[in-house]
């Protein structure tokens, strides 16, 4: 039975989870927007990139509470309550 020893820290681990994730998309980024053409790459890039942005504006206002109390949603269990209320808790399983 081998024993592994545990030689990283929380440093290491988000590195290798950062280059994983970011490293398969930007290598396949240049090979896709190639593949559609001068036209319809950038059009979509530009397209991906209106969207997070809308997603980032909708994350930013889930995160504040839309009773505008100065509260803040830590959690996603916390978001679902505030902007869904008393009445529909059974979406909200904690």
């Amino acid at each position: 039975m081998r024993v592994f020893v545990i030689a990283g820290s929380w440093i290491t681990a988000t590195a290798h989870i950062v280059t994983a994730v970011i490293g398969s998309g930007v290598l396949s980024l240049a090979w896709a927007i190639a593949q559609m053409g001068w036209v319809a790459g950038p059009v979509i890039l530009f397209l991906f990139a209106a969207v997070t942005w809308y997603m980032s504006l909708l994350l930013a206002d889930a995160y504040r509470n839309p009773r505008d109390t100065g509260k803040r949603n830590y959690t996603y269990p916390g978001a679902v309550s505030a902007i869904l209320g008393k009445h529909l808790r059974c979406f909200n399983k904690s």
